[in-house]
């Protein structure tokens, strides 16, 4: 990424910025190549999820990731070049592709800024092919227009152009230039007052039937027991019919407020469908050298009282069954780290993740990388997990399609950002949601080992399913 400085845009005239992008124009036809031009400036306070409600299309891609307790979040709108894969090398192909797109990036703004320059916004299904009627490819990224970040109260605009040898700066440049100027003094838009939750349901009606993930996990028991596989995770999936169309923004300011330790998300590939939820588990974060991932695996509800709770919590501290299920996970990705050879920092005992109806067991993990290695190929390495596929996982991943009956298409996949300087965070894309019009799909699963019974993973089900209820007003009762 070359940087360029250039004075503030405060005292910035409009014929100056011009004239900087003419001079970006001559060195695309210089080197015979588009060039991306981003331009980043510090503004005051901006809420990301609030921008990008206010600038959201139904028919272009968007991108939206929060943590509210680390105050953290960033907005993606509008494409100004994207990339397709699939295939068993499409992590390789869209780290080429960020690659191409960091080299050929004209940065100007000041340093040091969060979320400075362009950044690319995206996602993989869990499946190397999505499955029929997906509106997701099994890896679709993209470098948005407009790009807004918030990170502990400082809050940074971005506006990415593209400009190629011979095409025409002028309208482009103005509104990039009326953008920033608007950035400075955003004026939020106000959605219409029907497009959000709550919203009477007119139909409610589980894939596969009531009874099929009871007889899917009595199925996958019956292979465990014969030695096939030592875990699967079964998901369900419900599809939620409203009386009216819902805007996909609308449930993620509840879903933040509800669950601010959890990744909040909303993503679309610009086809009208959105994929949305509220994840407690990071797949990957890479920052300089250091790689950090963790294993959550094992779950309990939460109790009404602080003494119920506690005694809850501590009951799954001390599951043989949850503690087993952990354990798969963190063997599995200390064999990733080390094939990958990531230099592994000592392990703490499992702890308790509490979220507010849940509780699961949490064990962070740390690498340090080599040289040469590249961030995708860890990113590659640990997906899936065994806390979303099973272990070992080749047989586990062939028994999910056999056993479940939907495509997960996004769900159990990955989705986050890429940055210019090799910085890269990316989740496990869990308690989630596909929502198009009036039409919800609602996902939730459970890790399957000897121990399992049916009805208990049901019942773990029905406690995941609930963060999503009540982010889109439905309660337990009128699900029924």
């Amino acid at each position: 990424m070359k940087t360029i400085p250039l004075e503030q845009f405060s005292s910035l005239s409009e014929e100056n910025f011009l004239s900087f992008l003419r001079d970006c124009q001559d060195m695309a036809q210089a080197d015979g190549e588009a060039k991306i031009v981003s331009v980043s400036l510090p503004v005051a306070h901006l809420d990301p999820l609030a921008v990008l409600e206010s600038i959201y299309e139904e028919t272009q891609p968007h991108f939206y990731w929060e943590q509210p307790s680390a105050e953290t979040g960033l907005a993606g709108a509008e494409v100004v070049e994207e990339v397709r894969v699939s295939g068993k090398d499409r992590f390789t192909k869209v780290g080429v592709w960020t690659e191409d797109i960091f080299r050929r990036t004209i940065y100007t703004g000041p340093s040091g800024l969060a979320f400075s320059g362009p950044h690319a916004l995206g996602g993989f299904t869990f499946a190397e092919e999505p499955g029929d009627g997906s509106s997701f490819p099994s890896g679709y990224f993209f470098i948005p227009r407009w790009q807004v970040a918030a990170v502990q109260g400082v809050c940074t605009a971005t506006a990415n152009l593209r400009i190629t040898p011979e095409g025409d700066l002028s309208k482009e440049g103005q509104r990039v230039w009326r953008a920033h100027k608007t950035f400075s003094r955003f004026r939020y838009h106000t959605p219409a007052a029907d497009g959000g939750f709550p919203a009477p349901v007119v139909e409610e009606k589980e894939a596969g039937g009531p009874e099929a993930y009871r007889k899917a996990v009595a199925q996958a028991l019956q292979e465990i027991h014969r030695g096939d596989y030592e875990k699967v995770v079964l998901a369900r999936a419900l599809d939620l019919r409203f009386s009216r169309p819902i805007a996909p923004l609308a449930a993620l300011n509840d879903l933040r407020n509800q669950y601010p330790v959890c990744f909040n998300f909303s993503f679309s590939a610009g086809l009208g469908e959105s994929f949305l939820g509220a994840t407690p588990e990071r797949l990957l974060q890479v920052n300089g050298n250091l790689y950090r991932t963790e294993a959550i695996a094992g779950s309990a509800a939460r109790g009404k009282t602080a003494v119920e709770d506690a005694r809850r919590g501590g009951a799954l501290l001390e599951s043989i069954k949850d503690r087993h299920e952990h354990q798969l996970v963190i063997d599995t990705i200390l064999k990733r780290f080390k094939t990958l050879g990531l230099m592994i920092q000592p392990l703490p005992s499992p702890r308790l993740l509490t979220l507010p109806n849940v509780h699961h067991l949490r064990t962070p993990v740390h690498g340090e990388g080599r040289e040469g290695l590249s961030p995708m190929e860890v990113l590659d390495g640990l997906h899936p997990t065994p806390a979303v596929g099973g272990k070992p996982l080749p047989p586990a991943l062939a028994a999910i399609p056999r056993l479940e009956t939907f495509a997960r298409g996004p769900y159990a996949g990955t989705l986050g950002w890429i940055g210019p300087k090799g910085c890269m965070d990316f989740l496990v894309a869990i308690r989630s949601a596909l929502l198009k019009g009036d039409r919800l799909r609602l996902f939730a699963g459970a890790g399957i080992v000897a121990d399992s019974q049916p009805d208990t993973e049901w019942a773990e089900t029905e406690l995941k399913f609930k963060a999503m209820r009540d982010a889109f007003g439905l309660t337990a009762k009128e699900a029924e």
